[in-house]
């Protein structure tokens, strides 16, 4: 079906080994652009992604950013070219996991707040940990990124708008707020920085929702179930609960004095009792903004990246 279409866009095949050479013919047959790697889930419930994830990288590079240039710069560089979110994965799982001698910080989340997207890292494991509770659906992997395209500072504004409640935004504008002609006004304006303490709280107060928004997402649930043999726990998705650090990144969080606001929107919260979120976790900040550039250079020196972020990457007084 797909080729009598006629796409030209990529097309990634990530199922059963058994069925490559026939997908593989297929694609050359009608000229298709498509890619093959291992199949996302080997075996059931469990998912195998680093093959697909290589994949739709070297696609995003090969495809997408040359539009933008980034063809010409790869010609004139020996390095890595990695998109920046590849790199602060790497460097997130280097951070939590340590490299040879150099130990890492454990168990971690790692928020980011850009103008159009939140992202969302869990280094962690997000294994059930209460007594009779038993995992549902797919097991999630250690390393784990979500990105929320419609959370954003500035050209994601209006997608924060739409995810608010009237109700939320009359408890804003009790506040004093108004918070929908503050959001369609960044909407319009990406550029703008705040000029004011007014404007870096009004931002704040977004950044705050773009958290915990995102982290409502990113997070696994727990649901109780009564049997007759007593009570019973299925989790769905990561339990955060015991992971031992927030680490913050982004404009927003980075130049706030008061970042530490931004990042306990994370924390366990209980108006969401179902969501297992951290519950007691210190918070660290990203002050020199040098994640993306220390997952690129663990690529060859990993060791002196990690020692690099265990000094440079702080607690929040």
């Amino acid at each position: 079906i797909l080729g009598e279409a006629g796409l030209t866009i990529p097309i990634v095949y990530a199922g059963n080994r058994s069925c490559q050479d026939e997908i593989s013919q297929i694609f050359r047959k009608y000229g298709l652009n498509g890619w093959i790697c291992d199949n996302v889930m080997p075996k059931l419930n469990q998912l195998k992604i680093n093959s697909a994830r290589d994949v739709i990288k070297n696609i995003f590079l090969n495809n997408i950013v040359s539009a933008k240039g980034i063809k010409k710069i790869e010609a004139e560089i020996s390095g890595v070219l990695l998109p920046t979110p590849a790199a602060v994965l790497k460097a997130a799982e280097l951070l939590s996991k340590g490299y040879l001698h150099e130990s890492g910080l454990g168990e971690i989340v790692l928020l980011d707040i850009g103008g159009a997207t939140t992202d969302v890292y869990s280094i962690a494991s997000g294994h059930p940990l209460r007594p009779n509770a038993f995992l549902r659906g797919l097991e999630e992997p250690f390393a784990k990124r979500t990105v929320e395209g419609d959370l954003g500072m500035r050209f994601s504004a209006l997608g924060i708008l739409k995810n608010l409640s009237e109700e939320d935004l009359q408890l804003y504008l009790e506040q004093g707020i108004d918070l929908a002609a503050e959001l369609e006004y960044r909407s319009r304006n990406v550029s703008d920085l705040p000029k004011s303490p007014r404007e870096v709280e009004i931002d704040r107060v977004i950044g705050e929702i773009c958290a915990d928004m995102a982290f409502s997402r990113h997070v696994g649930t727990m649901e109780t179930i009564y049997t007759p043999l007593g009570v019973m726990y299925y989790q769905t998705g990561k339990d955060l609960t015991n992971v031992h650090y927030v680490i913050g990144t982004g404009g927003v969080i980075i130049y706030d004095e008061h970042s530490k606001d931004i990042l306990k929107k994370v924390v366990f919260n209980p108006a969401k009792p179902l969501e297992l979120r951290p519950k007691d976790p210190l918070f660290m900040l990203d002050y020199d903004y040098i994640l993306s550039a220390m997952g690129l250079l663990s690529f060859d020196h990993p060791e002196i990246a990690l020692r690099i972020m265990k000094k440079r990457i702080g607690l929040i007084k």
